[in-house]
């Protein structure tokens, strides 16, 4: 049996970004120690050759190292390694997870896109009210995940391939221009067509990198972001190059360059169920890594 006191750390390797959750469990729960991240963007060249580049896994390794040092720092006695999209599509992305596997002496574990909805969704339940339709959604870098719940049961998920962080690089112009949003906008339409229509959620909640900055820019008061909000938040990405925005709101610069795509995303799904706000909530797919572990041990990462 564990003991209350253990501390355990996960670290997901996005498109964007590299991710750390660090937390206790206590009684049953996992209480949150720390969270960090870095900008990586591994999915810049998956999405232009379809390979990690000659030099990601020098700089992976390097922001690997600092996670886990924050790890050892917090006394993590286990360390979780997932890795999503940008790995699952990258043709050199197995030879890529087994270097960094044998340079830090981890197993790092490619997430399946089913597996990535359902930590996702176990990452944020306990955060979701507990009854009535509702659509839960983690926009990330590479893929965008968006589960149909009814309170905190499972109902159907759904992996949309569209990400803040993919699109972005397709902008031309910083800030972007009208045509910019024009190359962003296509994929985002096409791919909600996935998305059930027999489905009538009352509220909607959104976590990711996206959400909690937008909320940030549009300078609202609590964790909703309403669909003005998100039109407030995309005209300032639309008037200011990504540098300024990133000085203003202390936000990475090449993370701010992410979040005019990213709104989209987000807004375009609640137009899609005729939906006026999103909650935003902490929990995501590192946090259901940890949780996941709490549950199956070694196996956290299998379906």
């Amino acid at each position: 049996m564990r003991k209350p006191s253990q501390i355990w750390a996960a670290i997901d390797i996005g498109s964007n970004t590299i991710h750390l959750v660090v937390k206790q469990l206590h009684q049953s729960r996992l209480e949150m120690i720390r969270r960090h991240s870095e900008m990586l963007s591994l999915g810049r060249d998956v999405a232009r050759t379809g390979k990690i580049g000659a030099a990601e896994p020098r700089r992976a390794i390097s922001g690997l190292r600092r996670l886990l040092l924050l790890a050892r720092q917090s006394a993590a006695s286990v360390v979780l390694i997932g890795a999503t999209e940008a790995l699952r599509q990258a043709g050199n992305g197995k030879d890529f997870i087994r270097q960094i596997s044998d340079t830090l002496s981890l197993p790092v574990r490619l997430i399946s896109k089913t597996r990535e909805e359902s930590l996702s969704f176990l990452g944020a339940r306990n955060e979701l009210p507990a009854k009535g339709p509702q659509i839960f959604v983690d926009s990330g870098g590479g893929s965008t995940e968006v589960c149909l719940c009814q309170g905190h049961r499972l109902v159907k998920a759904v992996s949309l391939p569209i990400g803040s962080g993919m699109l972005s690089w397709d902008l031309t112009f910083d800030p972007p221009e009208p045509l910019d949003l024009v190359r962003v906008t296509k994929p985002i339409l096409s791919s909600l067509s996935k998305l059930p229509r027999n489905f009538a959620p009352k509220r909607a909640l959104a976590t990711g990198g996206a959400a909690h900055n937008l909320i940030r820019i549009s300078q609202t008061n609590g964790q909703e972001l309403s669909a003005a909000e998100l039109n407030r938040a995309l005209h300032k990405l639309l008037k200011h190059p990504s540098r300024d925005i990133a000085r203003k709101f202390q936000i990475d610069a090449q993370r701010a360059r992410t979040l005019a795509p990213g709104a989209i995303i987000l807004g375009s799904i609640l137009e899609d169920y005729s939906l006026d706000r999103f909650t935003v909530v902490k929990g995501g797919v590192r946090d259901g890594m940890l949780e996941a572990y709490r549950q199956k041990g070694e196996s956290w990462w299998k379906e």
